[in-house]
């Protein structure tokens, strides 16, 4: 396979290519144009380049949330859903060993009845306010659509609930950043109620000290629960009624295999088309639908729908 990095900036595409080391190295290739040669799969970082992939027949592995406007998703899903072709988003907490076991648990009913989810994402990039916004999300929410988008699709992925309905608060701490004036919410806290009647707890911040990256799912059921804390991958707290304990080896979540698995999978389902048991663009349309019903809720302070339909 022949592997090429193309970038509008010539040096980068240069310091990408001598880095890891790729060859041949196509240098200033325009933002909206897809290479010269047709390769199998891309990894993009904007809609415009994933809509250009898509228009030359090839697969793309796209930035996430990569966007918050539920329209460009959907149109984005729909794309790669004419051409043919895959469009993958690194829902990459997916692949720890861990939360695969819990996968597997849960759909052999070894929860029983599911009743409650209590989750979280908490991130401390964004602590001062001379912090800058991690990147555009391309919608009105910035939070939920950056981090609150994984944990929902972990949610969603180990449980096999959809979340049916929510309520949201939102909370912007900062309405300037470096002297530029921002928009989105620094902090969310959600109230849920899945399709299968489960009730749960979804907060996501981005100024939580102390927190590079943790991310934590806890699912209990009538005979067992469940936890994952992204801090300690290695591990699956399992509880029952005389007490829990840990299964797997804790490890450092920097040497954690989660996203070579996710690399691995994403390369197969070009040549599994249509693509199985990965996260694709309708599953970033999902994440889209659900930081848009947040922010409407948190700006009526209703409950608001979320159906899955069309994700």
């Amino acid at each position: 396979m022949t592997t090429a990095v193309v970038d509008i900036a010539v040096d980068t595409s240069r310091t990408a290519a001598h880095a890891h080391p790729i060859a041949p190295v196509r240098p200033g290739a325009a933002r909206r144009r897809a290479p010269a040669s047709t390769p199998e799969i891309l990894h993009v970082a904007t809609p415009d380049a994933a809509f250009a992939a898509f228009a030359a027949g090839s697969s793309a592995i796209c930035l996430s949330p990569f966007t918050g406007s539920v329209d460009v998703a959907r149109r984005l899903a729909d794309a790669a859903d004419a051409a043919g072709v895959v469009g993958v988003v690194p829902f990459v907490a997916r692949y720890h060993p861990a939360v695969r076991a819990a996968r597997g648990r849960v759909a052999a009913g070894e929860l029983g009845m599911l009743l409650t989810l209590d989750c979280s994402y908490l991130q401390d990039a964004l602590l001062g306010a001379d912090d800058s916004a991690l990147r555009p999300t391309g919608g009105p929410s910035r939070a939920f659509a950056e981090v609150g988008s994984h944990l929902c699709d972990l949610m969603e992925f180990v449980s096999g609930h959809r979340i049916a309905r929510l309520t949201a608060r939102t909370r912007r701490v900062f309405d300037r950043r470096g002297g530029v004036a921002v928009s989105g919410e620094d902090i969310a806290s959600v109230l849920i109620e899945t399709d299968g009647g489960a009730l749960g707890t979804v907060v996501v911040s981005q100024m939580a000290a102390g927190h590079p990256d943790a991310l934590t799912l806890q699912l209990h059921g009538t005979a067992r629960s469940l936890g994952f804390a992204s801090e300690r991958p290695g591990e699956l707290r399992v509880g029952g009624r005389v007490g829990s304990r840990l299964e797997g080896e804790d490890g450092d979540r920097h040497t954690d295999n989660a996203f070579d698995a996710f690399l691995a999978a994403a390369y197969a389902a070009v040549d599994l088309f249509p693509p199985r048991d990965i996260p694709t663009l309708r599953d970033a349309l999902r994440a889209a639908t659900l930081a848009a019903a947040v922010v409407e809720s948190a700006a009526t302070g209703s409950w608001v729908e979320t159906p899955y339909g069309g994700a």
